[in-house]
């Protein structure tokens, strides 16, 4: 039958252009025309012999079957001419991009590509160009908020930290004992009486800047009545 390749190529090549995303104008005009071109009949008795004669034959047939090679073409290539690219968001708050609908997760589809796939690593849901941009573009964001998380925690770091620390004020009885073994290192079992203890604590008084220039303006007697007052009681001398 004449008509049938053109009937049946008919409904499959609109099937196919719809499913690859073309609008129903160019399906419809590009059906027409294959099928315009399929309907044309040939009546074999008026064709010349000859060389021109099989030149006809030969270019009605070709005529005839076109629509059987669109079919089939179109066929091969649907596959790779639907993509599709999900987004979704996994129990831990993460982004993520494949070309198929995760189970069990609520996706997104983002776009529906035209071009071809391209090979995906072993494993890799993500194959077509619009998949892979997306998910490069959601590892960057992500990548940029650890990144300004970072910043923010050594920045709380640093004012919690004093950058001048406050010294511990050492007690009295806590510098005795650091005098008394710096000496004994030194000079032994000398340093434990309490004369050799009054001179050490009157050769390390903590005095200020203003202090010990007040005090280079006094006389050996009056600074040594100075030192004196800044020791620990016990160690002081009556004048």
């Amino acid at each position: 039958m004449p008509g049938a390749p053109s009937g049946l190529c008919s409904s499959t090549l609109s099937r196919i252009l719809h499913r690859a995303g073309c609008k129903v104008e160019a399906a419809s005009g590009l059906t027409l025309c294959l099928t315009g071109i399929a309907a044309e009949r040939v009546e074999w008795g008026r064709l010349m012999p000859g060389r021109h004669g099989a030149l006809m034959i030969l270019a009605t047939l070709f005529r005839k079957f076109i629509p059987w090679f669109c079919c089939a073409a179109l066929l091969v290539a649907a596959p790779a001419v639907v993509s599709r690219t999900y987004k979704w968001v996994d129990e831990n708050g993460l982004t993520h991009y494949s070309e198929t609908r995760p189970a069990g997760q609520e996706a997104e589809e983002l776009s529906s590509g035209s071009r071809p796939s391209v090979k995906a690593a072993d494993g890799d849901d993500c194959s077509s160009l619009v998949c892979r941009a997306a998910r490069l573009e959601s590892e960057r964001k992500q990548q940029q908020r650890a990144e300004q998380e970072k910043r923010e925690a050594a920045a709380k770091a640093a004012a919690a930290t004093p950058v001048f620390p406050t010294p511990v004020k050492e007690t009295d009885d806590e510098k005795i004992a650091r005098l008394v073994a710096e000496c004994k290192r030194s000079r032994g079992s000398k340093c434990d009486s309490d004369e050799e203890k009054r001179r050490m604590l009157l050769q390390n008084v903590d005095l200020t800047q203003a202090e010990r220039r007040a005090l280079r303006g006094l006389s050996p007697t009056q600074q040594r009545r100075a030192l004196n007052q800044r020791i620990p009681k016990r160690y002081r001398n009556i004048d």
